[in-house]
């Protein structure tokens, strides 16, 4: 008897990053693959690097922008300005 598996991705926050909930991530390794064939397409590292770094930034970029976004009535826990939370995600996810 055939049994039906469905793989649910569950969020603690309920929201979805395509950076980090998809197959997308793996480009955030593409330097890795451009390093283990260095030396039998070495050609290939450096748009390797051009792929993970550009991951790398737009989940940055993609982080501020969904605080940048947020609803001012969520965030009035906060004491700081948009702007300034926003600032400090996108540097903390650039930094990660």
């Amino acid at each position: 008897m055939a049994t039906e598996h469905t793989v649910t991705c569950e969020k603690s926050d309920g929201v979805y990053n395509i950076f980090r909930d998809s197959a997308l991530r793996y480009c955030g390794y593409a330097n890795e693959i451009g390093e283990s064939f260095r030396y039998q397409y070495p050609k290939l590292v450096t748009p390797s690097y051009v792929v993970a770094f550009g991951y790398c930034f737009a989940d940055a970029v993609s982080a501020g922008y969904q605080v940048m976004s947020e609803d001012e009535r969520v965030t009035v826990r906060e004491y700081r300005a948009k702007e300034t939370r926003a600032a400090i995600a996108t540097f903390d996810t650039l930094l990660w």
